[in-house]
């Protein structure tokens, strides 16, 4: 979304296709973005069903007089890569999913490498580097980017919904309630930086994705009551203020234990102003410049980020100060304006390239 609302600034004029309803349509148009309806989408396995979705996309692609088509995930990398070779007009490959994460991924992943395409577009350095190795594909890194103008004015009042005193200092995690996120890492963690400042608590704000995981949550509950944490954190669940809420802690910690392709969540605490301490894993350690923008530790040591989490809040100054310069590297870096600029320059190479004919 980010991505499209400084389009038109920089003399791109975006069309957003949909292949499935649904929410996302509706901000895309709220944006002031026009969009079409393709149909639903068929699997790749569902080989039947390919060739009429490549159809629908090529006559729209001729009809509003698109020069290049960029397929946003695997599935529709593959099938933007088709159309545009029928519709003669440029192709962009945009891969956010981390490579080979899971089998139904990596199969995806070597379709769109097979297929035809004129660039390739990740949002980290080392998905470029891991793509270049595993499928020999030369992507461009173009960041994800943050509407900084829709940032939350206010902060929510993070220690009234967990039911804890004014002077409480509030470590939220944002994210979804699965292993690899690393939420019992940081359960643990505070345990620890808890034994040392009482006042610490935790705020979880997320839950199952998919029906992935479903028992985790409640597990993770059980973890919080057996490490003696009931009083001091509090499970928030699915919000859409997330952003509010994000803006109301003091410190953010994120915890996975795997590479992130990217790492929104610690993009916009940085943007809010928030110090975050990050797993020294995958997008947030190219986000973080370690002790300048943020804290980075390695993914699982527990006692490591307890240290760092100890330090910030018993050091409000040293916190802010992180909080501070992660916001204007945001600015610099990250903002939908200064992101819309490298697509744009993208989009025209790739307009440029002469186009070859289906047959």
């Amino acid at each position: 979304m980010a991505r499209l609302r400084h389009l038109p600034e920089h003399g791109i004029d975006p069309l957003v296709a949909f292949l499935a309803d649904g929410p996302f349509r509706g901000e895309v148009e709220r944006a002031g973005v026009p969009t079409l309806d393709l149909g639903a989408a068929p699997r790749l396995r569902d080989l039947a069903r390919l060739p009429a979705a490549v159809r629908g996309l090529v006559a729209a692609a001729r009809n509003e007089g698109v020069s290049v088509i960029e397929g946003c995930g695997e599935k529709m990398s593959v099938l933007a890569g088709w159309a545009a070779r029928v519709a003669r007009c440029g192709s962009v490959y945009n891969l956010q999913d981390a490579p080979a994460r899971s089998l139904d991924a990596t199969a995806a992943q070597v379709a769109a490498a097979c297929g035809r395409h004129d660039a390739v577009v990740v949002p980290s350095k080392w998905m470029a580097d891991a793509f270049r190795r595993r499928l020999r594909l030369r992507a461009r890194v173009i960041p994800n980017a943050v509407v900084l103008d829709e940032l939350p004015d206010e902060a929510a009042d993070v220690r009234r919904l967990g039911g804890w005193p004014d002077d409480s200092i509030v470590v939220g995690f944002f994210g979804r309630l699965v292993r690899w996120k690393g939420a019992e890492v940081l359960l643990r963690a505070a345990r620890e930086v808890r034994a040392a400042n009482p006042r610490v608590r935790l705020l979880l704000a997320g839950g199952s994705l998919y029906g992935l995981e479903p028992g985790y949550e409640a597990r993770l509950r059980d973890d919080t009551a057996r490490l003696g944490l009931a009083d001091s954190v509090h499970f928030a669940g699915h919000r859409e203020d997330a952003l509010g809420l994000m803006a109301g802690c003091d410190i953010v910690s994120h915890c996975s234990l795997e590479r992130e392709p990217f790492g929104m969540a610690v993009l916009e605490a940085m943007a809010l102003g928030r110090p975050v301490v990050a797993s020294r894993l995958g997008g947030p350690a190219e986000l973080i410049d370690h002790g300048r923008t943020g804290r980075l530790v390695d993914a699982g040591d527990e006692s490591g980020l307890a240290g760092e989490l100890r330090a910030l809040a018993e050091d409000p100054r040293a916190a802010g100060e992180l909080g501070e310069a992660a916001r204007a590297e945001v600015r610099l870096r990250y903002a939908s304006d200064v992101v819309a600029g490298s697509l744009r320059e993208l989009y025209l190479e790739t307009a440029a390239r002469p186009q070859r004919s289906a047959t």
